[in-house]
C-alpha cells in the first residue's frame, strides 16, 4: 500500500460565526477514539474481565498562526472561534475531498487554544475538541 503526505488535509470548524477552514495553516491534525472499560471480574475468574463502555472521540490540530494583515486568518477570527465551549461541528479529510475519500464529522465543543510564542521560529496555535453532548463521531467519505 502506498504512503501518503498529510499535505491534501481538510480541517473545517463549522460554528456560530461561520466555518473556519484551518487546512492552509495546518501543521498537524489527528483523530482519536478510545473506550472505556468496566470491570466485570468476579468469582472463579482466573483473568481480569472487561466489558466495553462508552467510546470518547477527540480531534486535535495545529497550525501556524497568521499575521493580522489577513482579517480570515488574524489571531482575531482563531480566538473567538476556539473559544472554550463553543459548540459546533469539526471535520476532518485526511485525504482530501477527491472522490470517495474518507470524512470524519463530529458535533463538538472547543476545548480553547494555545498559543507557542517561540522568540525564533514561527507562532503556532493549537487546539482540540471533544463529542459534545449526545454526538457521535461520524466516519463516512465526501
Amino acid at each position: 500500500m502506498a504512503e501518503y503526505a498529510g499535505s491534501a488535509v481538510v480541517v473545517q470548524w463549522i460554528h456560530s460565526g461561520g466555518t473556519l477552514s484551518m487546512q492552509g495553516e495546518c501543521r498537524s491534525c489527528g483523530v482519536s477514539s478510545s473506550m472505556e472499560t468496566i470491570d466485570a471480574t468476579a468469582g472463579s475468574d482466573i483473568s481480569k474481565v472487561f466489558l466495553p463502555s462508552f467510546a470518547e472521540w477527540e480531534v486535535t490540530w495545529e497550525g501556524v498562526a497568521q499575521d493580522n494583515t489577513t482579517a480570515a486568518t488574524s489571531g482575531t477570527a482563531y480566538t473567538t472561534a476556539l473559544a472554550v465551549g463553543k459548540l459546533g461541528t469539526v471535520i476532518v479529510g485526511p485525504f482530501g475531498t477527491a472522490g470517495s475519500a474518507v470524512k470524519y464529522t463530529m458535533p463538538a465543543f472547543c476545548q480553547g487554544h494555545s498559543t507557542n510564542i517561540v522568540y525564533n521560529d514561527v507562532v503556532t496555535l493549537s487546539t482540540s475538541w471533544k463529542t459534545s453532548s449526545g454526538g457521535s463521531m461520524t466516519v463516512g467519505n465526501w
